[in-house]
């Protein structure tokens, strides 16, 4: 569903590489987790595939469909992007910011209600409740789920999430993640999320991608990261984190 090649992000008239992945394959309805050291590449990572960063060289691909082929404003209207901070707009109610790309694109009035509606009650917010809230009156886990209906407004097939629980207390984040990838079984949406929480990306991701220096070093489940480390920093990362 998603597939990267040479891609790499080069700064600094070709002195510093951000990023230099040669290959990275994820499967439709999976949930990929990046994760490594700051500095490592993975935020860069998923910017790129969002192109909010073009890279410097190489191919990415959603459903066969290369990004440098694609308008980038039109690439991102099939990509969900939900980031720590949320990023709602704090002058718009809970169905202002849930609709707003519908609302630029000028969908139909009737299909914006319907389906804010739909998105606050998949994210367990009551829609009467919330929809005519602004974000200061809710507390950091429902924000965070209006940033994911937010995201999820157009229905698009790849889901980016960068450290999207990390501003959040450590129960609050651990109930919404279980929530999230029950809710994932029925959307069936491809993620690829950045976390620096080990634990949390073993427990959300189908696998795992560990970066050092804008390269992956491994990728895999628990067990493989556990079981045969590629290297020496594999295997103290895995240890000091878990």
């Amino acid at each position: 569903m998603l597939y990267l090649e040479n891609l790499k992000k080069i700064y600094n008239n070709n002195k510093v590489k951000a990023v230099d992945i040669k290959e990275l394959r994820v499967e439709k309805a999976g949930i990929v987790c990046l994760v490594g050291p700051s500095g490592c590449g993975k935020t860069t990572t998923l910017k790129m595939i969002n192109r909010l960063i073009e890279p410097s060289e190489g191919i990415i691909e959603i459903n066969g469909v290369r990004s440098d082929q694609t308008h980038p404003v039109s690439w991102r209207r099939k990509i969900g992007y939900v980031i720590q901070k949320i990023g709602l707009f704090p002058h718009l109610t809970v169905m202002q910011n849930i609709s707003l790309l519908s609302r630029v694109l000028k969908r139909d009035r009737v299909f914006i209600e319907k389906r804010v509606h739909e998105l606050l009650e998949l994210v367990g917010l009551n829609p009467e409740q919330y929809k005519k809230r602004y974000p200061k009156e809710l507390s950091g886990g429902q924000r965070q789920r209006v940033g994911i209906a937010r995201a999820l407004m157009e229905d698009p097939p790849l889901l980016l999430m960068d450290e999207p629980f990390g501003a959040l207390d450590s129960i609050t984040a651990s109930s919404l993640r279980e929530e999230f990838k029950n809710l994932n079984q029925t959307l069936k949406k491809t993620i690829i999320m950045v976390t620096h929480n080990l634990s949390e990306a073993f427990e959300m991701g189908d696998e795992v991608v560990l970066m050092q220096r804008g390269s992956i070093v491994q990728q895999g489940s628990w067990e493989d990261f556990k079981n045969s480390p590629a290297n020496s920093f594999v295997k103290e990362f895995f240890n000091a984190k878990l």
